[in-house]
């Protein structure tokens, strides 16, 4: 997170970041390549619930649990389905 808002919520902290597509649990992480209100989740790894072997081994988030699907969620043209600059929200764990 940008250090502003990463300050706010208390670097290290546990946070919950949600919409309305899902949650995921992650850990407060300053980052001053960021602007203010964006947070960057790292893709690709945390997906305990899967077959995918080499993903099970490494400790993260699947950011994919934020992700629109269905109708809308994807760019008509290229039919590339929308990974970035999806709306969150993010609170402190208690």
């Amino acid at each position: 997170m940008h250090p502003d808002h990463a300050r706010q919520l208390g670097d290290g902290s546990s946070v919950r970041v949600f919409n309305t597509f899902g949650n995921i649990s992650s850990t407060v992480s300053i980052d001053e390549a960021l602007k203010p209100g964006a947070v960057a989740v790292t893709h690709g790894w945390g997906n305990d619930k899967t077959h995918m072997q080499v993903a099970k081994q490494y400790a993260g988030v699947n950011a994919n649990d934020l992700l629109p699907s269905g109708p809308g969620s994807y760019e008509k043209l290229s039919n590339q389905a929308f990974m970035i600059g999806i709306p969150v929200s993010v609170k402190v764990s208690v």
